[in-house]
């Protein structure tokens, strides 16, 4: 399974990287721990999700799910911009 958690925020910092990591993994035990998560997309509207401090946050976070056997991506904007252009209609309705 695949979880995706999306935060619409203008810019981020490794302490909300941190904090919206956390959220998944404190109900991991109770709740997405049954569904045998193996993937966990964090998806954000944060223009500077590539700068340097979040990078580096980013690749702890990894480690951090890895040791659950969940692999954690980021999407940023340009991700999210190549995975939506292809479906118009998703755009409008979301």
């Amino acid at each position: 399974m695949v979880v995706q958690s999306s935060k619409c925020y203008r810019s981020t910092t490794p302490a909300k990287l941190v904090d919206w990591s956390n959220q998944f993994l404190e109900c991991r035990g109770s709740f997405w721990k049954k569904k045998s998560v193996r993937h966990f997309v964090l998806a954000t509207a944060a223009t500077n999700i590539t700068a340097v401090n979040n990078i580096d946050q980013i690749e702890e976070e990894r480690r951090r799910f890895a040791a659950f056997g969940i692999e954690y991506e980021v999407w940023g904007p340009e991700q999210l911009y190549e995975r939506l252009r292809t479906s118009p209609a998703t755009v409008h309705r979301f």
